[in-house]
């Protein structure tokens, strides 16, 4: 029992990290694509933004609240960390 809760555990923690890239990586999208940007083949080309759910919008300003929009290239570990910590404290009331 106690080893299996163990592993359980730590399958969860490894769920989460993924997730947060996810997370991470589709708030970057989104920002580009509420700046009216499309990457088509490496190539930044114009685009007409498109509408976005209030929730997606709202998620979209929880990620960004601990983590912010990337302009160049940067280490993505305390991005992910923020996020993961964000995904582990659950839904805010």
């Amino acid at each position: 029992g106690p080893i299996s809760a163990c592993l359980t555990l730590r399958v969860l923690e490894w769920v989460t990290d993924i997730i947060a890239i996810e997370m991470l990586l589709a708030a970057q999208g989104l920002d580009w694509r509420m700046r009216g940007q499309n990457v088509v083949d490496g190539v930044v080309q114009r685009c007409t933004p498109d509408p976005l759910s209030e929730q997606i919008v709202a998620l979209h300003k929880r990620i960004r609240d601990v983590t912010p929009y990337w302009e160049d290239d940067q280490p993505m570990h305390p991005a992910l960390r923020a996020v993961g910590n964000l995904l582990r404290r659950g839904p805010s009331t």
